[in-house]
């Protein structure tokens, strides 16, 4: 199997993430998600799969820090 890796597609970081989980490599599938977080810091969905392959992987706690360090999300409730 071979994928054009564009690293400006957010789709072609989910290929790649998804490759390695099916081949039951899960610190490569982390390590892609990390990258596509880096790369592309507004994809949501990049930073919910990057903190799920942490907790998989064993390093639950280190899934808040991306969360902690960027607030991509401000939610403010108005009265």
């Amino acid at each position: 199997l071979a994928l054009k890796y564009d690293p400006t597609k957010e789709e072609t970081h989910l290929q790649l993430i998804s490759l390695h989980q099916g081949m039951g490599n899960k610190e490569k599938a982390e390590q892609a998600a990390k990258k596509l977080t880096k790369e592309l810091p507004g994809s949501l969905i990049g930073w919910s799969i990057y903190s799920r392959l942490l907790v998989v992987n064993g390093k639950g706690k280190r899934a808040l820090i991306p969360a902690k360090e960027r607030m991509i999300f401000k939610v403010t409730i108005q009265n």
